[in-house]
């Protein structure tokens, strides 16, 4: 269970991003946690896909 006590700048956590194009709908994704102050975690999230260069899939806020 996450708790902001045991979040850390250098870890990979599972969140779910709502699609730009669909915000009703989004998918399970791993973030690089990069820095945490109090109970905000800034994140960065790559955008890993299957699917061949040039097929848009989903974009993430």
């Amino acid at each position: 269970m996450m708790t902001w006590s045991n979040v850390r700048p250098g870890q990979i956590w599972l969140t779910y991003l709502h699609f730009l194009d669909h915000p009703d709908i989004g998918k399970v994704r791993p973030v690089l946690i990069l820095d945490v102050d109090r109970d905000q975690a800034t994140a960065v999230a790559l955008k890993i896909t299957s699917k061949p260069p040039g097929m848009r899939v989903a974009t993430f806020r």
